[in-house]
């Protein structure tokens, strides 16, 4: 059997028997985790994310039970005791459940990248004037949907998009 390397992944990596006071999980004021225990609090959230949660069913469309149950599920497993961060919490749990679904980089942006690309090109100017192909899947892939307007936006990268203009 191979070796994975850097540490174990996946189911395995939450059989080990931890300590009681591993797993307690302290809140900041904005009701984040913090201390050394968020890491495994994150990996734990991301595995019941992955076995409890159909990749195939939108996250929208999940019963408010399902999330009410993964909060109880965390509150027992993790000695939380109050309410205080439950919004947050299932906040970053939907969130890092619709993330899971776009994770498809270039080979799932090629299937709707012309829709993409004109509806970035109609909300940004400065695009247009990338000719390069491959370019333009660059910097689609980092272009965020305005869910108000309907289009794409390239807020964080217009300086590395004058560069590319420029080459």
């Amino acid at each position: 059997m191979a070796k994975r390397g850097r540490g174990e992944r996946g189911p395995a990596s939450f059989q080990k028997k931890m300590a009681e006071a591993e797993f307690y999980v302290e809140f900041n004021e904005d009701m984040l985790a913090m201390g050394k225990q968020k890491s495994k609090l994150a990996s734990w959230l991301g595995l019941q994310l992955r076995t409890k949660f159909s990749y195939h069913i939108p996250t929208n469309e999940f019963d408010k039970q399902d999330w009410e149950k993964l909060w109880s599920d965390a509150k027992v497993q993790w000695k939380i005791f109050d309410d205080g961060p439950k919004d947050v919490f299932i906040r970053k749990a939907k969130k890092n459940s619709t993330d899971r679904r776009r994770r498809t980089g270039y080979r799932g942006l090629k299937d709707n990248f012309d829709d993409r690309w004109q509806r970035l090109m109609a909300s940004d100017s400065s695009v247009k004037k990338l000719q390069d192909k491959r370019t333009q899947l660059h910097v689609a892939t980092r272009a965020n949907l305005n869910k108000k307007t309907g289009l794409y936006e390239v807020n964080d990268i217009h300086e590395q998009i004058d560069n590319l203009v420029n080459k």
